[in-house]
């Protein structure tokens, strides 16, 4: 049982204190003080009176009785290397500088905690990536198989934060949907193949993932899905043919990352 102990008591005709009135009402310095520093401001069996109790609509916090909150996005978003990528390599991508993964446009949620309590967070996402790697060696058109040693690749991970930590645990490859290659022969080095022969069909990807805080603290919190991704560093020539003759020009190859339906939710399962 909590006991709300008032910081103020009210006398008819005084003059209000404003901050001891504010105290009354909410307080994280102590649990003891404020009717909205507790669930329930700390009413139970034990210290009220079932035969006199009268509920009115002031008595009950905005929210306070719905436990589940949820923001969401339809619309796609395609995110490119040129604004969410970076042109540094990181071996442990999670120790990277926090602004090198990037915030995924609707697929957070922000939230006020009156109290301390356990919270699930969940979010869920769709993904069609376009990231390729480089081969080089000989490739035969139509075979599964791909021949040679893969040379460049960038690396292209999501993973969740929370109150501006990633979460670890929650780290996901993106899988690769096609790659190039640069023909052995130099003498073809012109001829370049772009091809998702051999790769696992992958080309959507749905995830739905939660994590459980236990003694979420009173106040503003925050879950974002974040993306890191490394710009791959790639052109090739090639060579055309048009009116005025032979052209050549550069290949560049932009990674993509596009996200589809995505929510960020939150339940507050009970307080501490």
């Amino acid at each position: 049982m909590t006991t709300i102990i008032p910081s103020l008591t009210y006398s008819d005709g005084a003059i209000l204190d404003t901050d001891a009135h504010n105290r009354n009402i909410y307080t994280v310095e102590t649990s003891d003080q404020g009717i909205a520093s507790v669930a329930n401001g700390g009413i139970d069996n034990n210290n009220m009176d079932p035969s006199g109790l009268t509920l009115s609509p002031e008595h009950i916090q905005t929210e306070q009785g719905v436990r589940v909150r949820q923001e969401f996005m339809l619309e796609s978003i395609d995110c490119f290397q040129d604004r969410f990528g970076t042109s540094d390599t990181h071996t442990v991508p999670a120790t990277a500088p926090g602004d090198y993964w990037k915030n995924v446009p609707g697929c957070g949620i922000r939230f006020f905690l009156p109290y301390k309590a356990t919270v699930l967070l969940q979010w869920s996402f769709f993904i069609s990536p376009y990231r390729v790697m480089r081969f080089d060696g000989p490739y035969v058109d139509g075979d599964d198989t791909i021949r040679g040693v893969k040379t460049k690749e960038a690396k292209m991970l999501v993973a969740a934060r929370y109150d501006s930590q990633l979460l670890r645990h929650t780290e996901r490859g993106v899988p690769f949907s096609g790659f190039f290659r640069r023909p052995g022969d130099p003498s073809d080095i012109d001829r370049i193949t772009q091809s998702s022969n051999g790769l696992p069909n992958k080309r959507c990807v749905y995830w739905d993932m939660s994590h459980l805080v236990q003694g979420a603290l009173a106040g503003w919190h925050e879950l974002n899905l974040a993306v890191y991704m490394e710009k791959l560093s790639a052109s090739e020539s090639y060579t055309w043919s048009s009116i005025a003759g032979e052209v050549v020009g550069p290949t560049y190859f932009m990674q993509r990352l596009s996200f589809g339906v995505r929510s960020a939710r939150v339940l507050i399962l009970n307080t501490l």
